[in-house]
């Protein structure tokens, strides 16, 4: 079980290594920050508080709604668009891996890099800050701790989403188009204090609108609920990749 769950793990990461997922990974955590820091910029006498964090708003803004979820959603079509084509589905069903490792191989893939999207924003925005911005000391070691544990974890309820679309539509973009829906909709729910969509959570794990950290509580709230989109998706997956077996193209 494990052996095959390493294997499946090692053939997904080689197939992400691609130049279209660097360019993403790589560019869409760029624009964030150079939107955020033009905002912050623009904005920087009218900000309160403590400007490193006043800083992270801004670029959380843009990074939480929409660059995050849509990073994460290319990402998704990128781990299923080799078994849309030809006959790769069939390919992938008789390898002999168990569906479940299938499915969690994909996942974890989809993690790690939802763990590097939200290291590469965290280094990006000390860098600027301090480089470029020339903000005072001290930097915000415990929110920046925060932001990377949190981020990842109340982003995979949205992600996982988008492995499960990507996993029944044999389309690359209709999935990200979806997901850029999908982000308009959680940030209207976040405005109107609907906190259980799984874009919404992304937002609200990104900490985009508050300068102070939640309670114990409500990090609680939100990861846990985060956990059961997760689970529910990838439940909804895993069904799918057993009923679907060897299918005639």
């Amino acid at each position: 079980m494990h052996l095959s769950f390493f294997r499946a793990f090692r053939a997904e990461w080689i197939k992400v290594k691609g130049p279209a997922v660097k360019i993403a990974l790589i560019a869409l955590p760029l624009l964030a920050v150079f939107l955020g820091t033009g905002n912050f910029t623009a904005n920087r006498e009218m900000l309160s508080g403590n400007p490193w964090l006043s800083y992270w708003t801004q670029i959380a803004l843009f990074y939480g709604y929409f660059f995050y979820p849509l990073l994460l959603a290319v990402i998704a079509s990128y781990l299923f668009t080799l078994e849309h084509q030809e006959h790769n589905w069939n390919a992938l069903m008789t390898t002999g891996l168990s569906p479940a490792n299938i499915w969690l191989s994909k996942l974890a893939v989809l993690f790690v890099f939802a763990v590097l999207c939200q290291a590469e924003i965290l280094v990006l925005y000390f860098l600027v800050g301090k480089l470029v911005l020339d903000l005072p000391s001290p930097f915000p070691w415990a929110y920046a701790f925060y932001w990377l544990t949190s981020g990842p974890l109340c982003v995979m309820g949205c992600a996982t989403l988008q492995l499960y679309l990507s996993e029944r539509i044999r389309s690359f973009a209709i999935p990200i188009g979806i997901s850029f829906v999908l982000c308009i909709i959680g940030l209207a729910c976040y405005a109107k204090g609907i906190w259980f969509f799984p874009n919404t959570l992304a937002i609200i794990g990104i900490n985009a609108q508050h300068q102070e950290l939640p309670t114990l509580i409500e990090i609680f709230k939100t990861v846990s609920a985060s956990f059961f989109w997760t689970m529910a998706f990838s439940a909804a997956g895993l069904f799918h990749l057993k009923r679907s077996d060897v299918r005639s193209e």
